[in-house]
This record gives structure tokens, C-alpha cells and sequence, in this order.
């Protein structure tokens, strides 16, 4: 991890890195977060629990396609 976060640049070209590297690592961690404290903690089924997170990611990427540009 400390070796990805070296090699990104902060030039015009690197901001673009470093978007991109919000945009897809943080929601990818907290999707996989949400479904385990729902199916761990909350005892929801794992069906149930991926639903709800995956309409987050989508709500994610609608939210990115309007306001991201």
C-alpha cells in the first residue's frame, strides 16, 4: 500500500491517479465493510446485506456521474 501512494504523482496527470484512487478504493472498502458488520453484528442474511450494499455502490456512482465532472 505504501508503495502505491509513493508512486503517485501530485503533477495534472497524478491528481487524476489520485481521484481515481478515492473513487474506486474507499467505496470498494467500505462496501466490504458494510457487509461484514451487517451479516456479523446485525444478523442479517448475506443476500439482504449485499443488496442493500450494493444499491450504496450504485448511489455511489450515480452521485460520481453528476457531480464527479
Amino acid at each position: 500500500m505504501k508503495k502505491i501512494i509513493r508512486n503517485l504523482s501530485t503533477d495534472v496527470n497524478g491528481i487524476s491517479e489520485w481521484i481515481l484512487f478515492f473513487y474506486v478504493v474507499f467505496p470498494l472498502v467500505g462496501f466490504i465493510a458494510s457487509l461484514v458488520y451487517l451479516v456479523r453484528k446485525e444478523k442479517v442474511k448475506a443476500q439482504a446485506a449485499a443488496c442493500w450494499a450494493l444499491l450504496g455502490l450504485v448511489l455511489n456512482v450515480i452521485f460520481y456521474m453528476i457531480f464527479g465532472r
